[in-house]
């Protein structure tokens, strides 16, 4: 079966798990199960096999942002804190997907794929800004998979 997902891939930053010490990237990744091994084969695809760290957390975005659990955003950054101290990671992935639950909970009201992946956008603006704020030396960027079209989409980058 073809590569998931596949555009050209960087050159590969793969490494032995068993000698490793450092991760090039913090993942945040939605606890969906529909979607966890999508997003690691993504990861892979894009030469982050055995070299990044991963935090599961509903909506990714959305989580971070939402006010019902002010302790999912604190309990992210403690963990960022920590793959910066022991992986030495160069930046956080957001990997928001659509179709997702946590949003329909904390956003309801969207109709549609097009409304939903707007307000993914907003959100994880927000949420790439809370991170930057909170940990300047470190690129955040934001993506939405695509299921229906079999793609991830780069939507925004902080340097």
């Amino acid at each position: 079966m073809g590569a998931l997902y596949s555009t050209n891939s960087k050159a590969s930053l793969n490494q032995d798990k068993f000698n490793a010490h450092n991760a090039r990237a913090f993942l945040v990744t939605c606890m969906d199960f529909r979607f966890l091994d999508d997003e690691i084969d993504y990861m892979k695809e894009h030469g982050y096999d055995v070299n990044y760290d991963i935090f599961v957390l509903a909506g990714v975005s959305i989580g971070i942002n939402q006010t019902k659990y002010p302790e999912w955003e604190k309990t992210l950054y403690n963990h960022i804190e920590i793959s910066k101290t022991l992986h030495h990671i160069e930046k956080v992935v957001l990997l928001d997907h659509l179709d997702c639950g946590a949003y329909k909970t904390f956003a309801p009201g969207f109709s549609n794929e097009d409304e939903e992946r707007e307000i993914h956008l907003k959100q994880l603006e927000i949420a790439a800004k809370k991170i930057k704020e909170k940990f300047p030396n470190l690129k955040v960027v934001c993506k939405i998979m695509h299921h229906k079209q079999r793609n991830v989409e780069k939507v925004l980058v902080l340097k």
